[in-house]
């Protein structure tokens, strides 16, 4: 054992020789379909051996960890897009990376923000959800209150971090729960994604698999947290969705409609075609019996008077 798995018992050697994860890897971590939609929520793990771990293109941290017991980290979005750990020494980071998808299989694109703070709390902003926190002093446990504050519960943190996020595309949003359990591991409600974990005993050593938060041994924890979240349309979303596909019928009604007095003006001016058709053939028919009799009739008359002659 290394002097670093004696220390905390969780080093990087621990994630090696685990078979957790590997060094620098990219891990499918989890997909899943929130229960009333067919979006996705994709959390993918990216574990470094120092103290900073960077997300792939197309992905957002959403949550991070760090070794040797440091809860204090920093993210920062954009281009970067990384889990820095601020505790030294520090032997691993991992950075939780999320994408939202449509069901259509298409990056419906994830806005970050931090909402940072000297107290014991961090609210994130309107339309945001909070996916992680960070504590300072090394602090690691915490509760997140109502989908979007942040609490440190070590009364020396010193500060507070929420890390925040929504859709980019403003017809979804980001649905979420924290749980905290007497248990280790804890793993995800059906139906969510977890996308971020908490440990007690001031602890942010955990791995984040199988859609489930396992705390450390090492950590000493009495508890562990699963933030989980799902993603779904809006009620204006779903409402504008509902009234274009009303209004979508009700000109399918309406062209139908119009088809039907079409189709029937067109077989009433057939109708009416034959009908004169039919009348032109009997006063044709009754004008030639006329002419036929007429003629008869002087036939009739000149035979009778060249007879009496």
């Amino acid at each position: 054992m290394c002097i670093r798995d004696r220390y905390m018992g969780i080093s990087y050697n621990y994630f090696l020789r685990e078979g957790l994860m590997k060094v620098t890897s990219i891990i499918l971590l989890s997909l899943a379909f929130a229960a009333i939609s067919a979006q996705v929520i994709q959390i993918v793990p990216v574990v470094s051996s120092t103290r900073t771990a960077t997300c792939p293109g197309g992905f957002q941290p959403s949550s991070c960890g760090c070794g040797l017991k440091c809860g204090s980290t920093h993210m920062t979005f954009g281009r970067k897009k990384q889990c820095h750990c601020q505790c030294v020494p520090t032997d691993w980071s991992v950075a939780h990376c999320m994408q939202l998808r449509t069901e259509q299989n298409i990056d419906m694109g994830l806005v970050v923000t931090e909402a940072h703070t000297s107290t014991l709390y961090a609210t994130c902003p309107a339309g945001t959800k909070a996916t992680g926190c960070s504590c300072g002093n090394t602090r690691g446990d915490y509760l997140i209150h109502n989908q979007v504050t942040c609490q440190c519960l070590t009364a020396d943190s010193g500060w507070t971090k929420a890390y925040c996020a929504k859709p980019a595309d403003a017809r979804y949003e980001l649905h979420c729960q924290y749980r905290k359990v007497a248990a280790n591991p804890v793993t995800a409600t059906p139906g969510l994604i977890a996308v971020g974990c908490s440990c007690g005993n001031s602890c942010n050593s955990y791995t984040l698999a199988n859609n489930q938060c396992n705390c450390h041994p090492g950590c000493g924890s009495t508890w562990t947290a699963i933030n989980e979240c799902r993603v779904a349309k809006t009620p204006a979303a779903i409402a504008a969705e509902q009234a274009a596909a009303a209004a979508a019928k009700r000109k399918k009604a309406a062209e139908e409609a119009a088809r039907a007095a079409e189709e029937a003006a067109r077989r009433a001016a057939a109708a009416a075609a034959a009908a004169a058709q039919r009348a032109a053939e009997e006063a044709a028919r009754k004008k030639a019996a006329e002419e036929a009799a007429r003629k008869k009739a002087e036939e009739e008359a000149a035979r009778k008077k060249k007879e009496s002659c």
